[in-house]
């Protein structure tokens, strides 16, 4: 049986993402934007990795729902890359 929680808010650096969550969150973005949005701009632009720049994102179990980043910029956020899961959306 398979007890399904709540959604549950994470927010990390690149260097504090596990190897599964950075794969979850790329392959999202590619599923959105590469695939079914047909955008034709590298998603892996490198500023996933920069210091000040903050991964954000929810899960329902252990599903991926939606993820968005924060970027540092002249004296303001930049938010960008926001995606959710087609499951999810409403």
């Amino acid at each position: 049986m398979r007890i399904v929680t709540g959604p549950q808010l994470h927010v990390a650096r690149f260097g504090d993402l596990t190897t599964r969550q950075l794969h979850d969150i790329l392959r999202l973005r590619v599923d959105i934007f590469v695939v079914e949005q047909e955008c034709a701009y590298p998603e892996i632009d490198g500023r996933d990795a920069e210091p000040g720049t903050e991964h954000l994102w929810i899960e329902v179990g252990d599903e991926l729902a939606a993820y968005l980043r924060v970027l540092e910029g002249d004296g303001h956020a930049i938010i960008g890359r926001v995606a959710t899961h087609p499951g999810h959306r409403g």
